[in-house]
């Protein structure tokens, strides 16, 4: 394995014994994990000898990386190693690894991501303890849009972050679609929830459900509500205005109902009036 690549220091032999001095190189170093190749190459090899290669002149060169490196051609003409000793940072071991190993009461690591974040383990008393990131990750959301109102089907946990495109009351716009249980015994059930807005031109009909009517401000979704007598009307979505005689279409008539004001709430009334056409 070739050595990593460093800056080299060169020391020349003094020619006379006048007074003293000291010349310092900095060169460039080019790096790389397993190869030495000295830059400026004066009178230094380019790559570390080896300790007891034949060499010449009086050379110190230095070749360090993580670890001091030294080599000096010595009085007999052979390189010597004048490195000081070095004990670099061992690899960190991956903690799935460490944990059959022994450990040091207080030690921590992460383990695997089952996709609620890294398991934490502590050494406690000598032992890897799990401490207790346990949970299961949410299903994944349908590829559709689900129908409001309809089951959700899931098994450890409703999903999460579903949104959809869809045709609302101002033009295309992204619905959520959230997992609801309205009381504990219930079972979970598809919810839209849509933004509000009030388009130019309403058209209460035109929605399917109640979310995209009462999304549109100028609506308003009416189910039949209790009483002695009780309407008998389509649950839709109506005009949020009490309508008049001369607001409704030719082939209708502007009617009073019974409705439930708390179909979609937890209020105790069931019964309010309304004029709707009809």
């Amino acid at each position: 394995m070739n050595e990593p690549t460093s800056s080299r220091r060169t020391t020349k032999k003094k020619k006379a014994p006048r007074a003293s001095f000291v010349v310092t190189v900095g060169l460039a170093v080019a790096a790389s994990a397993c190869n030495v190749t000295v830059v400026d190459a004066d009178d230094c090899p380019n790559t570390r000898p080896t300790a007891g290669d034949s060499c010449e002149g009086d050379l110190t060169c230095d070749y360090s990386d993580a670890c001091s490196a030294e080599m000096v051609c010595g009085e007999e003409g052979v390189w010597v190693d004048n490195s000081p000793p070095c004990n670099p940072p061992p690899p960190e071991v991956p903690c799935e690894e460490r944990l059959n190993q022994p450990c040091a009461s207080g030690e921590t690591c992460e383990g695997e991501d089952f996709g609620c974040g890294p398991e934490p383990y502590e050494c406690v008393d000598g032992a890897w303890t799990n401490q207790g990131l346990t949970c299961n990750p949410p299903p994944p959301c349908p590829v559709e849009a689900p129908a409001e109102g309809t089951p959700c089907e899931f098994d450890f946990g409703p999903p999460t972050g579903c949104v959809y495109e869809m045709e609302t009351a101002c033009g295309p716009a992204m619905v959520a679609a959230e997992c609801v249980q309205a009381v504990p015994e219930d079972p979970y059930l598809w919810e839209w929830i849509v933004p509000t807005c009030t388009p130019t031109e309403p058209a209460c009909g035109s929605y399917a459900n109640s979310t995209l009517c009462q999304a549109d401000a100028s609506c308003r979704w009416l189910t039949p509500g209790c009483g002695d007598t009780p309407s008998d009307f389509p649950a839709a979505c109506y005009p949020a205005a009490d309508c008049d005689a001369a607001s409704c279409t030719a082939g209708t008539a502007c009617s009073t109902v019974i409705y439930d004001p708390c179909f979609d709430s937890n209020c105790d009334a069931c019964a309010a009036d309304a004029q709707v056409c009809l």
